[in-house]
């Protein structure tokens, strides 16, 4: 019996493990320039060397933008590095009509996280959905706006490549890991 608790033990222990997070390597979105909340320029330059994280939605959104941004601001919580070692958070509006620079900023700021909000124009804007290969579309009903998008989170590596595509029913938790087994990959 003693020879076999030590075996079952380490069965048991095995038996615990995760699977490792399935990151994969899914395209290189190509470099695009667009307007932050300052109203400056911004360069996205894939092989920038920082991890990132990918979002398209708009402020008005009432459901999965917002969900998808206190998801991130409870893994920013758990992220166990530093600030200037966590991934960039870009959040790009489709909403360009109404998301201007400052109304992106003031929506950015309640989530308490250091995203980048990113405005252009529509053409350069459908432009740079294909290459992420996600989609939008805006439809206008009188007074009413009506956006349809993709609610995909793109985690993004050093070279910039997508290495996952988090779905609006993922949990912060799921975000967490796979952000985290990205970084143990780099280590």
């Amino acid at each position: 019996m003693k020879r076999i608790l030590p075996f079952l033990a380490f069965i048991s222990i095995l038996a615990c493990e995760k699977d490792p997070f399935p990151l994969k390597q899914l395209g290189s979105p190509a470099a695009f320039t667009l307007t932050d909340t300052t109203g400056q320029p911004y360069k996205y330059e894939p092989t920038s060397g920082t991890v990132r994280l990918v979002f398209f939605g708009y402020t008005q959104c009432p459901d999965y933008c917002p969900a998808t941004m206190s998801k991130l601001q409870k893994v920013f919580e758990k992220l166990p590095f530093p600030a200037e070692e966590r991934p960039e958070i870009l959040f790009i509006s489709v909403d360009p009509e109404r998301d201007t620079p400052e109304v992106l900023s003031r929506y950015l700021e309640a989530f308490k996280i250091p995203a980048t909000g990113l405005t252009g124009d529509p053409r350069s804007l459908e432009e740079i959905a294909r290459n992420f290969g996600t989609f939008f579309h805006i439809e206008k009903k009188g007074k009413d706006i009506i956006v349809d998008h993709s609610t995909y989170l793109y985690l993004i590596d050093p070279e910039g490549s997508i290495r996952y595509l988090f779905r609006s029913q993922d949990s912060a938790d799921t975000i967490f890991e796979g952000v985290t087994a990205l970084y143990a990959e780099m280590d």
